[in-house]
């Protein structure tokens, strides 16, 4: 709260360089904004709300539950859309860097809930799968690798 409350009371001055506080402001708030479009001064409080949710809030929000990895999924899908629509970098290859690693998180995440409620029917005697728990895991990680893949071609082309 106080950093969006820095970063509004300064909104104005964030990248206008003739300003006499420029330099300090700069220097104490700089981190915060500068790799965002001026109109999107506010979008570091957005990834820091974004981690808070992914790290503290889910661990509380029902232990052990169903509804856990589904809200993962949906703060996931929520947080790609943000990206992918508003484009709130100033450098259209951190744009594409940041959406392509949100498609792999998400895609993760939705392999991993399937993965986690795959053998879930305590019906059975014998645990029955539907998934090959060997080729989901390799898919997974050729996701990561994709996506590495995905990030320096980006740095090589745009």
């Amino acid at each position: 709260m106080i950093i969006f409350i820095l970063l509004h009371k300064n909104r104005n001055n964030l990248y206008n360089t003739e300003h006499l506080n420029y330099e300090y402001i700069h220097t104490t708030l700089g981190g915060l904004y500068e790799q965002y479009e001026p109109k999107y001064w506010y979008f570091e409080i957005i990834f820091i709300i974004y981690k808070m949710i992914a790290t503290g809030a889910l661990v509380v929000i029902g232990r052990g539950s169903i509804s856990q990895p589904l809200l993962g999924i949906f703060v996931q899908l929520l947080l790609l859309l943000l990206i992918f629509k508003m484009s709130p970098y100033i450098h259209e290859i951190d744009d594409w860097s940041s959406t392509f690693s949100s498609i792999t998180l998400t895609l993760i995440m939705i392999f991993g809930f399937a993965l986690s409620n795959d053998n879930k029917n305590v019906n059975t005697v014998a645990a029955e799968t539907n998934f090959n728990h060997y080729y989901i895991g390799v898919l997974l990680i050729a996701l990561v690798f994709v996506c590495l893949f995905m990030q320096i071609m980006i740095i090589f082309l745009l």
